[in-house]
């Protein structure tokens, strides 16, 4: 007969299961500069957009003589990694009077085009825009 009495793991079961719980815990920790990456992204595409529909619709309020292109930019503080940053976005509204293809003769609506851009990083812009139409 055989008596033999299993006394505890072995140095190499430790070292495995060791092994194993480091590979899962870095994977898992790769995963999070990506979200942070990710999150801030759409951050920004949702102030983007909030800054083009505010303009879009201060453009479509005013009346049809007095609605014009303009340029301007807008300063937002942004949470980039727990930390405040401010974020240039500038904002473009063109206005074009459509006409009959053609002919010359101006109809009485216009386009309204408006575009949000900011710089992503030192070397890469986004942009946003909205457009619609208004008549007279």
């Amino acid at each position: 007969m055989d008596h033999r009495v299993d006394r505890g793991t072995l140095l190499l079961e430790v070292l495995l299961g060791f092994g194993i719980f480091l590979t899962a815990l870095l994977l898992a920790f790769g995963v999070f500069p990506n979200s942070a990456k990710a999150t801030t992204l759409s951050r920004n595409y949702t102030i983007a957009r909030a800054l083009a529909r505010d303009h879009l619709e201060r453009e479509l309020t005013k009346s049809y003589i007095s609605m014009a292109p303009s340029a301007t930019s807008e300063i937002k503080l942004v949470t980039n990694n727990g930390v405040q940053v401010e974020k240039n976005f500038e904002i473009d509204v063109a206005v074009v009077v459509l006409d009959d293809r053609g002919a010359g003769d101006p109809f009485d609506r216009k386009h309204i085009k408006v575009t949000v851009t900011w710089n992503l990083s030192s070397d890469s812009r986004r942009e946003v825009f909205l457009e619609s139409w208004a008549t007279q």
